[in-house]
């Protein structure tokens, strides 16, 4: 992934309009490992889940720079009839 398409996304989630990234900046709660990947990681995850309700698979459009992806299978759960948003809220995203 070239960082400098991170990069720029970065700099757009974390416009104060869209997320509060205080916590990936130098003394912040993540900003160890201190890589592009790994702060936009914290930062594209914490977009999505701010906004996926209102946005569903929208909230996951980063122009390629990340993808969505399942959590840890703890348990095999039937699925069911379940709503795009719902089976969002089970859905991190991540850096590839």
């Amino acid at each position: 992934m070239d960082k400098d398409d991170l990069g720029a996304q970065l700099g757009w989630v974390c416009d104060p309009t869209r997320i509060n990234c205080e916590p990936i900046n130098p003394n912040g709660a993540h900003f160890e490992p201190n890589t592009v990947e790994d702060h936009c990681d914290w930062a594209f995850n914490q977009y999505f889940m701010k906004n996926r309700l209102d946005q569903g698979y929208k909230a996951c459009d980063f122009k390629g720079t990340a993808e969505l992806v399942p959590p840890r299978m703890v348990s095999m759960k039937p699925v069911g009839s379940m709503s795009a948003t719902s089976f969002l809220s089970d859905y991190n995203l991540v850096c590839p």
